[in-house]
């Protein structure tokens, strides 16, 4: 799989879905992850393919979150 250097759309839709739920604050872009801090505490990570959102204090034992939930934060971030 190539590398990807920017989030995509739907990337970007994810991390502004968790902002707008209320569950994160304002995400940065680290490595090929866009982090954002949880509002409970720890981060969430989403891979700038979108494929992935995960959860943890930090990456390297962050956990899979289930699909459903990322494609709600998708339905989220992307509407009006």
């Amino acid at each position: 799989m190539p590398t990807i250097h920017e989030p995509t759309t739907r990337a970007l839709a994810i991390a502004e879905g968790l902002v707008r739920t209320g569950r994160a604050t304002a995400s940065e872009q680290e490595e090929s992850y866009i982090r954002l801090p949880g509002a409970k505490g720890g981060y969430y990570w989403v891979t700038y393919s979108g494929d992935r959102l995960l959860r943890g204090s930090e990456l390297l034992y962050a956990e899979d979150l289930q699909p459903g939930f990322l494609e709600a934060m998708e339905r989220a971030g992307a509407g009006p």
